[in-house]
């Protein structure tokens, strides 16, 4: 039998998006590593943390470490 996806919980809540310029690892300031532009601004980079050394990458609103481990990194959201 074919299993359905699994989606989060839907809570009404704003999706909180991850601020690029936050280390996921840390907090603390990201350098953004040859962003990607568009007439909207920076949409994927690479970043590595000033103080803690961690590296990621970063697009459209997300960290690829936050599937692994708990973000620490500033959020934002549209909406409410």
């Amino acid at each position: 039998m074919k299993e359905s996806p699994k989606f989060p919980k839907e809570t009404g809540e704003p999706t909180q998006y991850h601020c690029m310029d936050s280390c996921n690892a840390c907090g603390e300031k990201n350098e953004l590593i040859n962003p990607a532009y568009d007439e909207r601004g920076v949409y994927e980079t690479k970043t590595t943390c000033e103080e803690c050394g961690h590296k990621d990458y970063w697009a459209y609103g997300f960290f690829e470490s936050g599937s692994e481990m708990e973000s620490k990194c500033q959020k934002y959201s549209f909406g409410k």
